[in-house]
């Protein structure tokens, strides 16, 4: 059993809780673009349908920029959808502290903070390939937002130029 203050130990329980903290920010990370995008989805929505109808009511018709606005409407809908989708979840440490929690129990382990260091490399790993799918999804919703932006735009403008 290794003493208490085994600096091994504490090292590896160290990288243990970095490499779990920094798991836990990337999913408030993905949740936090998960809800923006639910958001987004709904302006997207309400704002082509509230738009939409004032031209429609005011003017009678699109002109070229309500239909490019309508056009934009379907890119705002699939991005934001693809940023909450479930199946962008990320790798991660689900069974991490229960695996530790029996390695700690278990008196076979051959070295102090193996386990701990056997995790934290795990969940390193996870880290590094969840960054893409989260860059991904960043750059997804940066696109839905942009084409919100432009679908805004080109309703107002419409229903200004025309009315």
């Amino acid at each position: 059993m290794p003493a208490p203050h085994d600096p091994q130990l504490a090292l590896s329980q160290l990288a243990y809780e970095q490499a779990s903290a920094a798991l836990v920010r990337q999913l408030d990370a993905l949740n936090a673009f998960a809800s923006r995008s639910a958001a987004l989805f709904a302006a997207g929505v309400v704002s082509s349908s509230l738009f939409g109808g004032w031209v429609l009511t005011r003017v009678g018709s699109f002109g070229p920029l309500g239909w490019a606005a309508i056009t934009a409407l379907p890119v705002v809908l699939i991005a934001s959808l693809r940023c909450a989708s479930p199946l962008r979840r990320l790798e991660g440490a689900i069974s991490a502290p229960i695996l530790l929690e029996a390695a700690e129990r278990d008196q076979r382990l051959m070295r102090a903070g193996a386990a701990h260091r056997a995790v934290a490399e795990h969940l390193a790993a996870s880290y590094a390939k969840n960054e893409a799918t989260v860059t991904r999804i960043a750059s997804e919703l940066r696109i839905a937002l942009t084409f919100q932006g432009v679908a805004v735009v080109c309703w107002v403008a419409d229903l200004l130029l025309r009315a």
